[in-house]
C-alpha cells in the first residue's frame, strides 16, 4: 500500500469515511448507517436489488440493537490473539446456525439468505471491531479479487461448491487476512473499512472493473434457468438491468445466454449478453456465476415445441427434462438454430460445418483442441494462464485481454505476463496474420511480455518484445510442431520457466 497515496485519500474526504465507520461499530450504530454504506455500494455493485437488499437488512440489524436499551460497553482485545477470537465467534455463531437447522447446507443457507452474510457480519462487526470486517461483496466476489490482486493481498484458497460448513468458514478466514493487512499498514479497524468500501473500489474503478460495456464477439452460448418474473427479460424501461447469475464456469464476456424460464410457462423466453469474466463466489449459493445483462425478448418456444423439434429433442439437456440446465454450453449449429426458431435479434455464433478440409468449427474449437493441449506440452497447467484478463489503463479505466495470458504478474500494481496469445479461427491470407499480429502485440505492449504469439488451425507465429514485436521469429504449423527439434525451438522461447 502507497503511504503517501492513503495520506492523500485520507485528507481529501477519507477521513470523514473512517469517522463514520468509528462512530457507527465502535459506538452505536445510527439509522444513516444504512444509507449512507448503500451510496458506498452503489459504486462497486451493478445490481440495484442487492444494494437495496443489503440496505434493508442493515436496517432490520440497526432495529435489533437499538432494541437492547442497555449501555454499550466494548471489551478490548489482546489484538495479537485475534486468529483464535475469529474461530471461537465464528465457532459460535455456527453453532447457532446448525442448531436451528437440519443440515449443514441449511445452515449455510441460513447465513447467506436475503443478505445475510452482510447481517452477520455487520453484527460481529459491531461486537468485535478490532478483528472482524462487515461484509459488503455478496456477488461481488470478484470485485474483492480485483482488490486483493491490486493490493498484493493474498485471500486463502476457495472451498468447493458442495463444501458449506467451510465456505461459511471462509469468511473467518478473510477477516484474518484484512486484519493482518491492516495491521501491517498501521491501520486502525475504520481504517481498513474505509479502504475496502471506498478507497479501494474508486481506486480500481468500481463497476466498471469487472462489468464490460463494449462486448466482445461471443464464442459461446449457455442455457440458464429462471423463474417469476426476474427470469423473463424485463420490461422495455429496464432493458439497462444487470444480475448476477448461475452459469458455467468457461463462460467469458460476449458470450450468449439462452433463458429458459422454467415457472410459470416452462419456454425458452429471452436471450442475454456475459457482460463479465465467470468467477466463483462462495457466498452465492449456486457458487459458480457471471453476470448477464442486455436482455431480448424472443418469440416463446415451450418445452413441448422443444420436445417435438427433430434437433432440440435429441439434446441431452431436453432428455433430462431441462433438470440441472445451468450453464449446459450449446453448440454453435444449436444455438444458432434456437436463435432461428424463437426470431431472436441477437449475435449469432460464426462456425463451420467440419469438413475434410476443416477440422475446426470456430475459434473456441481451436483453443480448446489445439491451444491448449499445446500449452500442456509447454509444461503450462491451467492455473498457469488466464482467458480473458482484464488490466487497468490510465485512470480508472481497465482493458480486455480476450485470449490467453501466461504467467500473469502484479506487483505494486502494475500488471505484467511472461507472453501474450491471440487466437484465431482460421488465417490464410497475409492481411488476416498482420490485423491479427497487431492485435497481439497491442496487449504485449500492455503487460511488458517477452513474447506476442498468434495461432490459428494452420500455425503459431512468435514475435519477440526485443523488436516491438514487430518481426516474427519464429513460425510453424502444427503439423511441423510434430517434429522434436522444431518443438524443441518454441520450447526454448515459451516453454514454461
Amino acid at each position: 500500500m502507497n503511504k503517501y497515496v492513503w495520506e492523500l485519500y485520507l485528507k481529501s474526504g477519507g477521513k470523514e469515511i473512517v469517522d463514520f465507520f468509528k462512530t457507527n461499530l465502535s459506538e452505536k450504530i445510527t439509522k444513516e448507517y444504512s444509507s449512507r454504506v448503500r451510496k458506498l455500494h452503489e459504486y462497486y455493485c451493478v445490481n440495484k436489488d442487492t444494494v437495496e437488499e443489503v440496505e434493508i437488512t442493515l436496517n432490520e440489524l440497526f432495529k435489533f440493537l437499538n432494541e437492547d436499551e442497555t449501555e454499550y460497553e466494548y471489551e478490548s482485545i489482546d489484538i495479537q490473539k485475534y486468529p483464535e477470537i475469529i474461530d471461537e465467534a465464528m465457532d459460535e455463531l455456527w453453532s447457532i446456525l446448525i442448531e436451528r437447522n437440519p443440515t449443514e447446507k441449511d445452515a449455510f443457507i441460513d447465513f447467506i439468505s436475503y443478505s445475510g452474510v452482510a447481517y452477520h457480519s455487520t453484527a460481529l462487526t459491531y461486537d468485535y471491531y478490532e478483528c472482524f470486517i462487515p461484509y459488503y461483496f455478496q456477488y461481488n466476489y470478484n470485485v474483492l479479487e480485483i482488490i486483493a490482486e491490486q493490493f498484493d493481498i493474498i485471500l486463502p484458497e476457495l472451498p468447493n461448491k458442495q463444501e458449506y460448513k467451510k465456505r461459511f468458514y471462509h469468511y473467518g478466514e478473510l477477516c484474518k487476512v484484512f486484519t493482518k493487512y491492516r495491521l501491517d499498514n498501521g491501520w486502525s479497524p475504520y481504517e481498513l473499512f474505509a479502504f475496502l468500501y471506498d478507497f479501494a473500489p474508486k481506486y480500481i474503478g468500481g463497476i466498471d472493473s469487472y462489468i464490460i460495456k463494449d462486448l466482445p464477439e461471443p464464442k459461446s452460448a449457455f442455457f440458464i434457468g429462471g423463474g417469476g418474473d426476474n427470469g423473463d427479460a424485463t420490461a422495455e424501461d429496464d432493458s439497462d438491468s444487470i444480475y448476477c447469475w448461475m452459469c458455467n464456469p468457461e463462460t467469458r464476456a460476449g458470450d450468449m445466454i439462452v433463458m429458459y424460464l422454467r415457472t410459470p410457462i416452462s419456454a425458452i423466453s429471452s436471450i442475454w449478453r456475459s457482460c463479465s469474466i465467470g468467477f466463483n463466489d462462495p457466498f452465492f449459493f449456486y457458487y459458480r456465476c457471471t453476470y448477464i445483462g442486455n436482455p431480448c425478448k424472443v418469440k416463446r418456444l415451450g418445452i413441448n415445441q422443444i420436445k417435438k423439434d427433430k434437433l432440440l429433442s435429441q439434446l441431452p439437456i431436453v432428455k433430462k427434462n431441462m433438470q440441472g440446465i445451468n450453464g449446459v454450453e450449446l453448440m454453435p449449429s444449436e444455438y444458432n438454430y434456437i436463435v432461428d426458431k424463437v426470431k431472436g435479434n441477437v449475435p449469432r455464433l460464426e462456425f463451420e460445418d467440419i469438413s475434410v478440409d476443416n477440422s475446426y468449427t470456430n475459434e473456441k474449437d481451436v483453443e480448446n483442441r489445439l491451444i491448449k493441449p499445446f500449452l500442456k506440452d509447454l509444461d503450462y497447467e491451467e492455473t498457469d494462464y488466464t482467458q480473458q484478463k482484464r488490466i487497468p489503463v490510465g485512470n480508472h479505466n481497465t482493458t480486455l485481454i480476450p485470449d490467453f495470458v501466461l504467467l500473469p504478474d502484479i506487483f505494486k500494481g502494475q500488471h505484467s505476463a511472461f507472453a501474450v496469445l491471440e487466437a484465431k479461427k482460421s488465417i490464410k491470407k497475409e492481411k488476416e496474420l498482420q490485423a491479427a499480429l497487431k492485435q497481439v502485440s497491442s496487449y504485449a505492449l500492455l503487460l511488458s511480455a517477452k513474447y506476442a504469439v498468434v495461432a490459428s488451425q494452420e500455425r503459431i507465429w512468435i514475435t519477440s518484445k526485443e523488436d516491438r514485436y514487430g518481426r516474427i521469429i519464429e513460425d510453424f504449423s502444427w503439423n511441423e510442431l510434430s517434429d522434436n527439434d522444431n518443438m524443441y525451438k518454441v520450447k526454448m522461447l515459451l516453454g514454461k520457466k
